[in-house]
């Protein structure tokens, strides 16, 4: 029997809304996973580094979570999925700066959710979290990450409008694609109408993603609250 507490191998990553724990024991029994003041507390009976044996850990997070994680036990691992209070993509997972060392990042899952990227912004990313993973913050590389979309949205999407103002007449012309409606309307809808309606659509909707990394911007690059004691 030992006294000494033993601590299991835990792999992480992040959505914006979710984060996700991989266990690292095997045949595990008995699990014990709570969330209370925002600490995650584990205790489990499995196999690990150190045999067959019960492993347990704690993990205070950077900012708020829901109280009920989601556990998934597997033959080779335990997976944890805890939500997140608010939508937002975290610098770090721990509250203290210096990461335990029983905790690393999971480059299988170390991915960002939004699917709208370009290549360069994509480029500039990567070595972000890189750095994120372990804690180090690169000031210009922080900056660059919150402000490249600021030219390149606006020119990805008058890049794309002029693509489909160029296409219209192509399409009026040669009549591909058109809606032919049955009788007895008997009426062909050019699919230049819904190119055209796509262009309202692409003034439109950037407005929302660009408020949403403005907040973003304006949270990890304004002025820091200091906290009053």
């Amino acid at each position: 029997m030992q006294n000494c507490s033993l601590t299991p191998q835990v792999h992480w990553a992040q959505r914006h809304h979710e984060l996700y724990l991989r266990v690292e024991l095997s045949d595990v029994q008995d699990p014990e996973v709570t969330i209370t003041e925002n600490v995650l507390h584990f205790k489990a009976q499995g196999h690990g580094a150190k045999g067959d044996n019960v492993y347990q850990f704690q993990i205070e997070f950077l900012e708020p979570v829901k109280t009920k994680p989601i556990c998934k036990v597997t033959q080779r691992q335990l997976n944890l999925t805890v939500k997140k209070a608010e939508s937002l993509w975290w610098e770090r997972l721990t509250k203290q700066e210096k990461r335990p060392l029983f905790l690393a990042p999971d480059f299988d899952r170390w991915l960002d959710e939004s699917d709208a990227e370009m290549e360069l912004k994509a480029k500039e990313r990567y070595p972000f979290y890189m750095l994120s993973c372990i804690d180090v913050e690169w000031k210009v590389l922080t900056w660059i990450r919150y402000s490249i979309w600021i030219p390149l949205y606006p020119l990805g999407v008058l890049a794309e409008a002029v693509a489909v103002i160029q296409a219209i007449p192509i399409f009026n012309s040669t009549g591909r694609f058109s809606l032919q409606l049955p009788s007895p309307l008997n009426f062909a809808i050019p699919f230049s109408v819904f190119l055209q309606l796509y262009l309202v659509l692409l003034f439109l909707g950037p407005f929302v993603n660009f408020r949403h990394l403005y907040k973003q911007r304006k949270r990890h690059l304004g002025p820091k609250k200091r906290k009053m004691h």
